[in-house]
């Protein structure tokens, strides 16, 4: 006690548990403004606290990409109409035609048969007989030809004479082969057949007497 009265007179209280007391008090209220509207300490702390700028300008791209993709789905034109709605028209050109002024005919029908088409590119008489102008192809297979004329008048069966440089003959697969088909026979109407090379009747096509 008699260290209290030996110190001088304005020590003698600043060990005390009050004076301490107030020193940390006042150190804490240090730098604030004083009175009664002043903050709170915490509020010293939350004045360094980092701003979250990029939070508006995600929230104001968001809204402008959705009024961008309302505007476009509204404005955008319909859509065409798919292929199996909209009606095609297609047109399947023949793989033979007749020649101008002749005739010509598809023969093979069958499975196994050779196929192909068979012309007649003209035709002339004379007092003996006829001469045709005739062109085969082959699709299909392999043709072995030959050839008989039916008179319509009086159903007599006529052979090609030999004469005829398409007389008789083989044929492949993409191959065609040109000449003509002589008849010696009265002049008249006539049934013309391209037969195979047993005889049998393939095809057939009639010519003016």
């Amino acid at each position: 006690m008699s260290d209290l009265f030996d110190r001088a007179p304005g020590q003698r209280f600043q060990d005390t548990p009050a004076a301490q007391a107030d020193w940390a008090a006042d150190s804490a209220t240090a730098g604030r403004p004083a009175g009664p509207d002043a903050p709170p300490p915490r509020l010293a702390v939350e004045r360094y606290r980092v701003t979250r700028w990029w939070v508006p300008v995600l929230i104001i791209v968001l809204v402008a990409a959705l009024i961008g993709a309302m505007v476009w789905f509204g404005t955008r034109p319909p859509a065409a109409p798919s292929g199996s709605d909209t009606p095609t028209t297609s047109t399947t050109k023949p793989a033979h035609t007749p020649p101008p002024g002749g005739q010509g005919i598809d023969f093979g029908n069958s499975s196994s048969g050779p196929k192909g088409y068979w012309e007649i590119l003209g035709y002339t008489w004379d007092d003996r007989g006829v001469t045709l102008d005739c062109r085969l192809t082959v699709d299909k297979g392999t043709l072995r030809y030959q050839w008989t004329a039916l008179d319509n008048a009086s159903s007599d069966q006529f052979d090609p004479a030999y004469s005829s440089t398409l007389f008789s003959g083989t044929l492949t697969a993409g191959q065609s082969a040109e000449g003509t088909v002589r008849f010696n026979k009265p002049r008249g109407a006539t049934l013309v057949l391209l037969a195979d090379n047993r005889g049998y009747a393939i095809t057939a096509l009639g010519i003016d007497g």
